[in-house]
């Protein structure tokens, strides 16, 4: 009974901890700086005669943000689903060790 206790709850804190990792660390979301993209509205951009290089540089910089995102996504949508196969296991094993409570403690 006490070693299906301890696996339900390290099952359920493995649970917690999968379903929250993607939400603790840190990440970038894009290689493109506020203060390069403020310079954009300057008159030295805005007069330029190529200024379709700078198009092309914030929509590669958007594309690396956009693939960037759905990684994540799918990244977060694993994990979650590890969560509640593990908090399901965790849950199945506490239940487990407290119907074994109540037999022993029935008969």
């Amino acid at each position: 009974m006490g070693v299906s206790l301890l696996a339900g709850t390290a099952l359920l804190i493995l649970a917690f901890v999968f379903a929250l990792r993607a939400a603790l660390l840190p990440h970038l979301v894009s290689d493109l700086s506020s203060e390069e993209v403020s310079n954009y509205l300057t008159e030295r951009f805005t007069s330029e005669p190529d200024l379709w290089r700078v198009h092309i540089r914030m929509i590669r910089g958007l594309l690396k943000s956009i693939k960037w995102t759905i990684r994540q996504g799918d990244r977060a949508a694993r994990s979650v689903a590890r969560a509640a196969y593990f908090f399901l296991a965790g849950l199945a094993a506490v239940g487990f060790s407290l119907a074994i409570l109540v037999l022993v403690v029935s008969f």
